[in-house]
């Protein structure tokens, strides 16, 4: 997963990630997305990057004892983060990607697009509305 920074706040950006079967991260988000569903109209708090960064921080915090969102800017944006943690006695690793590793697209401005393109994972193309 990657992480947007903004000024107001910071969400992982969901559209591209890689799990494992079972991966505990993703049934605690798909728990959180079930049981708040109903309290918003939000798409973004609904189902999209708000809930998904909420839950993820949320699970890491009790799990691994990690702030993910204190380690953004000095840790995770540079260079990337492994973050390894144990869940029911099963090692898990969670690797964190900074925002340029995905999610270039012209509308994000021109300084993402300069990154070199070795840095970049996936190019987003969508011309669409998710609304």
């Amino acid at each position: 997963m990657d992480i947007f920074i903004n000024k107001k706040q910071s969400n992982f950006v969901k559209r591209t990630f890689l799990s494992t079967k079972n991966n505990p991260i993703l049934l605690n988000v798909i728990h959180d997305i079930n049981k708040n569903y109903n309290n918003t109209n939000d798409t973004l708090s609904k189902t999209g990057p708000i809930i998904w960064t909420q839950s993820i921080c949320k699970f890491m915090k009790i799990n691994a004892k990690v702030d993910i969102l204190k380690l953004i800017k000095n840790d995770i944006e540079p260079n990337g983060k492994i973050i390894n943690y144990c869940y029911k006695n099963i090692n898990y690793s969670l690797i964190l990607l900074p925002y340029r590793a995905f999610g270039f697209h012209q509308l994000h401005g021109n300084d993402v697009i300069k990154i070199p393109k070795k840095q970049r994972l996936i190019r987003h193309m969508f011309e669409g509305s998710w609304k």
